[in-house]
């Protein structure tokens, strides 16, 4: 047993722990301690029988110890090994991002282009829109501005590959508009007409009652005094001329405000913007700045 004791100890663990080693090394062991058989009846086989098993304890402490000092060696160089590694890999992704750079850049300089040439494209897309944003058709007057802007656009090599692709969405827009522009000169003159008769039939209906009160108070002239009369006349008269003076401001006013949204569209200002502008100063909400009606 000291034999096979002495050689555990001197043995080296990468040996010792192999799979195939162990169990015959532990065989041998067993041969060893169970060669004799000594008897337990006697002080001598007693003593006997002690020493073998503190000599199987002892290869067992000695085989453990060895096999706990191995592991702790080989996790400390596991743990150096994925150090290691951890530094080979942080090492290597910087220099894969310091080596690509340059292509990097070059990849965030072509995104860069072209976005702003699709949003060249987008926007003589929605030139040749006939509705803006909030769903309402577009005047035929800003449409006729849309065209004209359209062809004095020049579709240059700054558009790159993209520039065939700009000239189809260019034509394509000049081609929607100038088909649109009839039809849209129709729709607004009917929408006049339709006003124009709407404002006739106001007019008639406010005749008529102007003529019923002035029938009434005819008929009222022979059971009430001159100055009755008089009085339902003039009252008559101011309202007929208030409802007048109203009507006149407010086309007055409308058509101030189409006139001002008209010129500033002119100025390149969307419909929607200057409609809103318009329709902000009228409501005073712009200091300093008013429309004389």
């Amino acid at each position: 047993m000291k034999t096979e004791l002495e050689s555990i100890e001197k043995m080296a663990p990468i040996k010792l722990f192999k799979a195939k080693f162990m169990p015959t090394l532990l065989k041998a062991i067993e041969i060893e301690a169970t060669a004799e058989i000594p008897d337990a009846e006697t002080v001598t086989g007693r003593k006997h029988i002690t020493s073998l098993a503190y000599k199987v304890a002892r290869s067992k402490t000695t085989i453990d110890d060895l096999g706990k000092n191995f592991v702790a060696e080989q996790k400390a160089a596991i743990a150096n090994i994925d150090a290691v590694r951890k530094t080979a890999r942080d090492f290597l992704d910087q220099l894969k991002i310091t080596v690509r750079q340059p292509l990097t850049d070059w990849e965030d300089v072509e995104t860069a282009r072209v976005e702003k040439i699709q949003a060249k494209i987008q926007v003589i897309k929605d030139l040749g829109a006939l509705i803006d944003d909030l769903g309402v058709r577009i005047p035929a007057a800003t449409l006729d501005a849309y065209v004209e802007k359209l062809r004095y656009m020049k579709i240059t090599k700054i558009y790159g590959e993209y520039q065939d692709e700009a000239i189809n969405a260019k034509n394509a827009a000049i081609a929607n508009l100038t088909e649109a522009v009839p039809a849209q000169e129709q729709r607004e003159f009917d929408a006049r007409e339709n006003e124009r008769r709407a404002q006739e039939e106001q007019d008639n209906q406010r005749v008529e009652e102007e003529q019923r009160i002035a029938r009434e108070a005819v008929e009222a002239a022979d059971l009430e005094s001159t100055r009755e009369l008089e009085e339902i006349q003039r009252k008559a008269a101011a309202e007929t001329a208030k409802q007048e003076a109203r009507d006149r401001d407010v086309k007055h006013r409308r058509r101030c405000n189409n006139e001002a949204v008209a010129d500033l569209i002119k100025l390149k200002v969307g419909d929607i913007l200057a409609k809103q502008i318009v329709a902000a100063i009228a409501k005073g909400k712009i200091t300093n700045i008013k429309i004389h009606y």
